[in-house]
């Protein structure tokens, strides 16, 4: 299977806690712009990932250039462990203060902005608390507006976030309209009354306005399966690949491909189809231009291209090149009998309310595979004879499924593997957020090798 199933049998409990959301505090005429500032500020629509999309870190901070950040714990570029970014890879965190008064800020660049227009700030936070003991210790956050990178020229409070335990990514947004033209930064404040209060990440900041034109971004990635064990990109005989355009903001694109053989194609089609049929390297190049300016992307990827059976392919349909996770609880799964109420059911561990969940692998018409083992990769997975052993008994059915007219078809089943939980998983359980691989050998389990053609479902049912 791939990385979208290491959430199917997570056990999570989410802790919601009242937000108090307050809008200005402070006097907007208290705000005078430095005409110094205004030279080297920057121009809205703005927006970053954090990713040095812009190449804006210059190797030796830790945050964008124009940013700044101050305290005993202050904010740098991270990517931590189960906390995967809204947008690539990165995004700014603060850690877990020790501290009673917590310190630590964060402030955004300059930006020319004017009273003709109401300006919309964006940003997604993370800040799930610290729950050690049994009592949250939750973080505060303020979001001001002022006129200089010191907190004694932010007199205008924009949003306050109190006794909220966020253990997901939360998009928040506030408006500011200046009374006067000019350069403004805005501050991410933290502040607590209790120490070992938890980190707080912030990603996808973003400020703009009705009227104002974004810069583009490019992004895209290539659509198909994927050979896990050597990172390549399997392409069977008479397949097209799909180059899908993730890109934001664009007006019209060209793509730049060119093949392991030298040669070069083009299209100008938003998401182009390729004939990738030979072994190698592939580089792949994406112009996306509006009325304000074109910015480009390049990515390569090794293909190897198929045109025979084989039985050792080792399948994933996770790109590289995109999110290799769904949000919790977003995994699919398809409807059980004739109940349509859970048709579209998610998993949050093993419960009443869940039966069925299956993902999707697109072979080209005609071809045939024979899957011999089946990977797996689960966090927090539970079954241990001391606090759920009666569970380990229950029913667990590994099943492939063909497909009509686009949807998984319970009529065409290629095979099902009838097994229990502790058979499959075992009873030992996964004490750490690392999770665990666990693999199903179908030669053991169902006699040998089990044979699918064209477009097939895996499926986990219990």
């Amino acid at each position: 299977m791939n990385t979208y199933f290491n959430k199917f049998l997570t056990l999570f409990m989410a802790m919601s806690f009242t937000a108090a959301v307050a809008m200005t505090t402070g006097s907007i005429e208290d705000l005078e712009p430095n005409q110094d500032n205004y030279s080297t500020a920057m121009e809205v629509p703005y927006f970053n990932t954090f990713d040095n999309y812009d190449n804006d870190y210059d190797g030796t901070t830790v945050v964008p250039a124009g940013w700044t950040t101050v305290g005993s714990f202050p904010f740098f570029t991270a990517a931590l462990y189960g906390l995967d970014a809204v947008t690539g890879d990165y995004y700014l965190v603060a850690n877990e203060s020790s501290l009673d008064e917590r310190d630590d800020r964060l402030y955004t660049p300059f930006f020319r902005l004017s009273p003709d227009y109401e300006y919309t700030i964006s940003y997604y936070v993370y800040m799930p608390g610290n729950s050690g003991g049994g009592v949250l210790r939750a973080t505060g956050l303020e979001l001001t507006v002022g006129t200089e990178q010191d907190f004694d020229f932010h007199p205008v409070t924009l949003q306050t976030i109190e006794n909220e335990s966020l253990g997901e990514w939360v998009k928040k947004e506030v408006t500011f309209t200046p009374q006067v033209s000019g350069a403004y930064c805005f501050a991410f404040t933290l502040h607590t009354d209790v120490n070992y209060s938890g980190l707080v990440a912030i990603e996808d900041f973003s400020i703009t306005a009705p009227g104002l034109v974004h810069r583009p971004v490019a992004n895209f990635a290539f659509g198909g399966l994927f050979e896990i064990m050597e990172s390549k990109m399997l392409v069977f005989e008479n397949q097209k690949v799909t180059l899908t355009n993730l890109s934001e903001h664009g007006e019209s694109y060209e793509w730049e491909v060119t093949y392991p053989d030298g040669m070069t194609y083009f299209s100008a089609e938003e998401n182009p189809e390729f004939d990738f049929n030979m072994s190698g390297e592939y580089t792949a190049k994406l112009t996306v231009t509006n009325s304000r300016t074109s910015r480009s992307s390049t990515r390569k990827v090794s293909v190897e291209y198929v045109n025979y059976s084989s039985e050792s392919l080792s399948l994933m349909t996770w790109n590289p090149n995109q999110d290799p996770m769904y949000e919790r609880g977003s995994i699919p799964s398809f409807r059980t009998g004739d109940n349509e109420e859970y048709e579209y059911d998610f998993v949050s561990g093993y419960n009443r309310y869940y039966n069925k969940l299956a993902e999707r692998f697109e072979l080209p018409e005609g071809v045939c595979l024979n899957i011999s083992v089946l990977n797996t990769w689960m966090a927090h997975y539970r079954n241990t004879a001391f606090t759920s052993g009666y569970d380990s008994e229950k029913p667990f059915d590994v099943v492939f499924y063909g497909e009509t007219d686009g949807k998984l078809d319970e009529n065409k089943e290629f095979a099902r593997i009838k097994s229990t939980l502790k058979e499959i998983f075992g009873n030992t359980g996964i004490g750490s957020s690392a999770g665990e691989g666990r693999s199903i050998n179908f030669v053991e389990f169902y006699g040998k090798p089990i044979p699918v053609q064209g477009t097939f479902y895996l499926a986990f049912e219990f």
